[in-house]
């Protein structure tokens, strides 16, 4: 993780603690919502279970990432000279912060992850062996899954690291995670690529199914560009 979005995250964890436990004490106790017997075998449609401060999905309106509709992070987010579209990375910033990041800032969080674009070994064996036409998605999360081996938040849980340091590690583990993205998403096809593009530029020019070699060699490519 880069230096000033540590600083950044480390700022506003306390206070928003803070105002959770507070929520909590005053509200804890009230009901949020009802379910019926055809949402609980609708697999529980409409019922509101979760707190989420990242994005909300409309009906209507479509997603919000922190409140912000798709064409206002298009607008909103910086981009490259010349570019027409603006950078994941910014993105992966607006969701961590609720904050629109500076060029300086999401070209911090670049470089922390081209340092950390490495996929390991076990995970390119995990991927080479799966037949040529599994589901791109599935190749998606195999891989995701396959890197929990290399997770720094699991180790730490493991050693007891206590529960108000945890968000450092799951933060560091996170980039590690995107920037392993940058590498092992790109044997998929267009519908991965989607699903994908928020952490990561490169678009596979080909339709079909290329092996997860092509896609390192292309990334690494891009990476040195």
């Amino acid at each position: 993780m880069s230096a000033a979005l540590k600083e950044k995250l480390a700022a506003k964890i306390p206070p928003m603690r803070e105002t959770v436990k507070q929520l909590i004490a005053e509200h804890g106790e009230r009901s949020i919502s009802e379910v019926s017997v055809a949402q609980a075998y609708g697999g529980m449609r409409g019922v509101k279970s979760m707190v989420t401060e990242t994005s909300a999905l409309d009906p209507d309106e479509g997603i919000r990432f922190r409140g912000y509709s798709i064409p206002e992070v298009q607008r909103a987010l910086p981009r490259p000279p010349g570019a027409e579209q603006v950078l994941p990375e910014g993105l992966f910033y607006l969701l961590l912060t609720g904050e629109i990041p500076t060029l300086e800032e999401v070209n911090e969080i670049t470089a922390t992850w081209r340092a950390n674009e490495q996929l390991p070994e076990f995970v390119k064996t995990t991927l080479e062996g799966m037949p040529t036409d599994t589901h791109p998605m599935t190749q998606f999360s195999m891989g995701i899954l396959a890197l929990q081996r290399e997770s720094i938040f699991a180790r730490a849980y493991r050693e007891g690291t206590p529960k108000a340091e945890l968000w450092e590690r799951c933060s560091t583990t996170r980039c590690c995670c995107s920037a392993a993205c940058r590498c092992s998403p790109h044997m998929s096809t267009a519908a991965a690529t989607r699903m994908v593009c928020t952490l990561r530029r490169i678009v596979p020019r080909s339709t079909g199914r290329p092996t997860w070699r092509t896609c390192w060699a292309s990334s690494t490519r891009s990476s040195a560009s």
